[in-house]
């Protein structure tokens, strides 16, 4: 069993699919009515839908050691604050454990962004 799809709650469909698709490089898919559609992989979508009323969500993304730094490069250059924790995304700081590396920004709308990959012992 596969996730199919996840649905983006946000205040502006293509702003957010843009933002999304920039941070981490995902393809964009055909607009499906009023939605936005991103590829994460080959089968799971992002599906950007406007929304007056949106709750925060975290999304935790699991990248390849060079999606990672790609991702990590992108929203430094661009003045992203990003963070050691879900609840700190603003010191500029990765968390570190001994099997994983991550960290957390937001997306326009407030959803917290995770994103962690596998360390690899030299």
């Amino acid at each position: 069993m596969k996730l199919d799809r996840q649905i983006v709650p946000c205040s502006d469909n293509k702003a957010s699919a843009q933002f999304y698709a920039e941070a981490f490089g995902f393809r964009e898919g055909e607009t499906e009515g009023s939605r936005e559609v991103l590829y994460v992989d080959e089968t799971t979508k992002l599906y950007f839908e406007k929304r007056q009323e949106r709750k925060a969500a975290h999304y935790l993304f699991h990248a390849s050691a060079s999606e990672y730094d790609s991702i990590l490069s992108h929203i430094t250059v661009r003045g992203i604050s990003y963070g050691d924790s879900p609840e700190i995304r603003n010191n500029m700081s990765e968390y570190s454990r001994s099997d994983a590396k991550g960290f957390c920004f937001g997306d326009p709308d407030g959803h917290i962004l995770e994103v962690t990959t596998k360390v690899v012992s030299p």
